[in-house]
C-alpha cells in the first residue's frame, strides 16, 4: 500500500500519541518505584501511642507522682478543653508510609506535634 499525504498526517500524531503515552508510563513507574522503596524503607507503626492520661496513670504506678500531683494534672486535663481534646482523641501520628510529596496534608501532623507537646509537659512535671 502506497503511503498518501493524508496518512502522513495520521502517522505523524500517532507517533506523538505514543511517545507521549510512552512518558507517562515512564513517570507513573518512576512514582510507584518511589513508593515501594520508601514503604519497605520503614519499620511499621506501632499500633498506637498512649494518650496524656495514660502517661499519668502510668507514671502514677510508677510512684514517679503522687496522689495529689495526679489529682492535680487530671483536673488541669479535665478544665482546659484543648488539652482534653488532645489527651482524648488525638494520638501521635504513624510515620507515613508513603514519600512527603505524595502525602495527603499536614493536619495530621500539627495534631500529633501538639500530643507531643502535652505528653512533654506531663513529663517534665
Amino acid at each position: 500500500m502506497l503511503m498518501t499525504a493524508e496518512m502522513g498526517w495520521g502517522m505523524m500524531f500517532a507517533g506523538l500519541l505514543l511517545l507521549v503515552g510512552a512518558l507517562a508510563l515512564v513517570v507513573f513507574g518512576a512514582a510507584w518505584l518511589a513508593d515501594a522503596i520508601g514503604r519497605s524503607d520503614r519499620p511499621a507503626p506501632s499500633a498506637s501511642a498512649p494518650t496524656a492520661i495514660e502517661v499519668l496513670r502510668h507514671r502514677y504506678a510508677q510512684g514517679a507522682i503522687d496522689d495529689e500531683e495526679l489529682a492535680h494534672r487530671l483536673a488541669k486535663l479535665d478544665n482546659d478543653t484543648s488539652a482534653a481534646d488532645c489527651a482524648d482523641s488525638v494520638r501521635v501520628a504513624p510515620t507515613s508510609s508513603r514519600p512527603q510529596w505524595l502525602s495527603a496534608g499536614r493536619a495530621y501532623d500539627r495534631r500529633s506535634t501538639a500530643m507531643d507537646k502535652m505528653i512533654r509537659r506531663l513529663r517534665s512535671g
